[in-house]
């Protein structure tokens, strides 16, 4: 600040504004905004924003949400709120001086999923419950504020407002990519990814959910009587964009299936994709897996999710040897040859819990396929197991042999899940479908 303009500062401090001048005008970057005086109560000089909070180091404003989720006020790489900060392809962690298709990371995978927390530029930055805004996140951001354009320190961009009348100002930062690689429509135009998927493009270039907003072209060129706010897929994922933060708990209802994470998780046409360790095979499969009188390791790893708590789910069983040694073994309650376990580990720790076993869900009369008759040898009583993949289909289609695991998932939001059995009993047999993901209530 030059002298004239101090002395001006300290007079504006001294004397009231309506004896003093018409109008005060504010200097920033070569520009200045003016501001009546009638509209002017008093002013303040202070050294940085007066109603800014910090949360693990990083200024937010609590809008008043009804989910409580805390925003904060400036984007990933910048320090106050109309700074454009840095620019991120989608899921990627670092700047680029060219943003393309080419040098995406991501594009080869197909990447239909959301991004992990190890892709999650927010969250690495800023740690703790920050993290990129979800889905969920923008739509309650635009359903339950006011949005209005805004010229704020020099900058255009949108001034939102929540429920309680506190704000935060999201500057049009636009974006880059491989034909725009400087910033397209800066001023005119802003541009912000989420964490969650949305969909692939024919041409197998995955889109994330992505907050946009603007001024609408029209036939006379652009104006401020068209601007709109949005979110969808309306950009490719190697556009570099900006990352506003949130910070709240995760939390998800009890109930929120996570099980399209899984590949092949019902072995759909009796595709075994997605498993790795043990193959699994099939003599008469029916859109199930079996392993036969094998030790086995077969899993699969998950990554992408949320942390917090799940419960892992398949259907089933495990005959421990020929069909009568197995409902001998259940009729006595021994469990001494449970080998075959659901198991599961993440950065949290290591979990597992036997299979059911064939003779627990012993019925009178078969449900269909080929089954193997079992007899009490206490009271005679005859009941029928399944003896085929078919059969197992027949249990299984009518809700037999559920296991659940529950498990717990870190911040890097990978799982692994698994089956697996390290002994074996002549005759022994595992059978299993119907893999699900399901998240637990904190």
């Amino acid at each position: 600040m030059n002298t004239f303009k101090f002395f001006i500062s300290i007079l504006l401090s001294l004397f009231p504004l309506y004896n003093f001048a018409q109008g005060v005008m504010i200097y920033r970057g070569g520009d200045f905004d003016y501001y009546a005086a009638s509209d002017v109560d008093s002013m303040v000089f202070v050294t940085e924003d007066p109603v800014i909070d910090l949360l693990e180091g990083q200024k937010y404003m609590d809008l008043g949400l009804p989910s409580g989720t805390l925003w904060a006020t400036c984007n990933i790489g910048a320090s106050s709120p109309e700074q454009h900060g840095w620019y991120f392809s989608w899921g990627e962690t670092s700047v680029k001086s060219y943003y393309s298709r080419e040098n995406y990371s991501l594009v080869s995978a197909g990447n239909t999923r959301n991004l992990r927390n190890d892709e999650d530029i927010a969250l690495l930055t800023l740690g703790g419950k920050w993290h990129m805004p979800t889905e969920a996140d923008f739509i309650e951001l635009m359903e339950e504020c006011q949005w209005a354009w805004e010229k704020y320190r020099n900058t255009q961009g949108c001034r939102v407002t929540g429920p309680n009348g506190k704000s935060i100002f999201l500057p049009a930062a636009s974006f880059k990519d491989d034909y725009w690689n400087e910033k397209v429509d800066t001023a005119l135009y802003g541009s912000y990814w989420g964490k969650t998927f949305n969909r692939t493009t024919e041409d197998n270039i995955p889109c994330g959910t992505e907050l946009t907003f603007g001024i609408v072209s029209t036939s006379s060129g652009w104006t401020e009587r068209d601007f709109y706010y949005e979110f969808g897929p309306t950009g490719y994922c190697y556009c570099g964009r900006s990352i506003r933060p949130v910070y709240n708990d995760y939390t998800i209802s009890d109930g929120d299936n996570y099980t399209n994470f899984i590949v092949n998780p019902s072995y759909d046409d009796n595709k075994y994709d997605g498993w790795e360790g043990t193959p699994l095979s099939g003599a008469s499969p029916k859109n199930n897996a079996e392993h036969y009188n094998k030790t086995y390791d077969t899993y699969q790893t998950i990554s992408g999710l949320t942390m917090g708590k799940y419960k892992v789910g398949v259907q089933g069983f495990y005959r421990r040897g020929f069909a009568n040694n197995d409902y001998a073994l259940w009729v006595a309650g021994n469990t001494k040859y449970d080998y075959a376990m659901l198991y599961a580990h993440s950065t949290k720790g290591n979990y597992s819990v036997p299979l059911a076993v064939a003779s627990s869900a012993a019925l009178s009369n078969g449900l269909g396929g080929s089954v193997s008759e079992v007899v009490n040898e206490y009271t005679g009583e005859v009941k029928y197991i399944p003896n085929n993949m078919e059969a197992a289909a027949y249990w299984t289609d009518a809700g037999y042999y559920q296991n659940e695991l529950i498990v717990e998932v870190g911040t890097d939001g990978v799982l692994t899940i698994g089956i697996k059995k390290d002994q074996t009993i002549e005759g022994d047999w595992t059978l299993i479908d119907n893999w699900t993901l399901m998240r637990v209530k904190e």
